[in-house]
């Protein structure tokens, strides 16, 4: 992702516009759009609240070739049009090293290639960062968070992730995983208290208890480590039938998240009965 470097004069103002453009983009992630639509939406807002003048999105294609997937401040026609090879202009450098590049004027550095398409003949300065998804070892065992509506079913999840070559991806759905001596077992788990909740939520609660129960039963007499979105307790609440189904298949070790910013504070860790 090539971003044009912005210049901010004030550290607080810099802080401020890195807070406000990561919950808009919470918010556009959320929404029911495609791919496109949403890398659209994505470099106009960070060019506007980073205040440059352009940012583009570049994606890796089979053969190791960077095609222009988005852009704000470049022409629009050069999208599907612009490509690079790994190591070619400073994107492709970017890519090939796999680490961010800050370039004051990009006329005088002896890695940048213009493409003509772009019309960036205005643009001086400029930043990248790659972003990474496959490079990271290992298997990725995904949880369903609270902001996980683009989808519903392992069927949609795997058809993702194959269709935009997102690999060794997993989905911790009413199954477990085995590591080692360990099961990995959990689920979303819901916030929920009857004099509070209505019968929609009544009904979500009951569902992702069946799903943990599901995911318990799978870890036969394996030591159990159970993960789960919202907290089963935390202070001044609790969650009676969840912490009840931990204690019946004999659960140690439970985490959690969901809690951030000051709520932190809420937090419970170490042991409790």
């Amino acid at each position: 992702m090539g971003v044009i470097k912005p210049s901010l004069k004030r550290k607080e103002k810099k802080n401020l516009n890195a807070q406000e453009t990561l919950r808009e983009l919470k918010k556009i992630i959320k929404q029911n759009l495609s791919v496109q639509e949403k890398l659209d939406i994505i470099t106009k807002l960070t060019a506007e609240h980073l205040k440059t003048q352009a940012c583009t999105f570049y994606i890796m294609r089979p053969g190791e070739v960077l095609e222009l997937y988005a852009t704000y401040g470049l022409d629009k026609k050069a999208v599907h049009e612009t490509f690079l090879r790994i190591g070619e202009g400073l994107n492709g450098e970017v890519a090939l090293r796999r680490k961010p590049l800050q370039v004051e004027n990009v006329w005088s550095h002896s890695g940048f290639v213009y493409k003509p398409e772009t019309k960036e003949l205005n643009l001086n300065s400029f930043a990248a960062v790659p972003v990474i998804h496959n490079e990271i070892p290992g298997r990725k065992i995904i949880l369903k968070g609270n902001h996980d509506y683009w989808w519903s079913t392992a069927a949609k999840f795997y058809k993702f992730c194959e269709a935009n070559g997102f690999e060794n991806q997993w989905i911790l759905n009413n199954n477990c995983y085995e590591y080692g001596d360990y099961a990995i077992c959990g689920t979303r788990g819901w916030f929920y208290e009857e004099e509070r909740s209505g019968e929609h939520d009544e009904k979500v609660f009951r569902r992702e208890l069946c799903r943990l129960e599901a995911s318990l039963k799978a870890a036969g007499e394996r030591e159990k480590l159970v993960f789960l979105h919202y907290p089963p307790r935390y202070k001044g609440y609790e969650c009676k039938e969840i912490l009840d189904l931990l204690a019946r298949y004999e659960v140690r070790r439970c985490f959690y998240g969901h809690l951030h910013g000051a709520s932190h504070k809420l937090a419970m860790e170490g042991l409790w009965d």
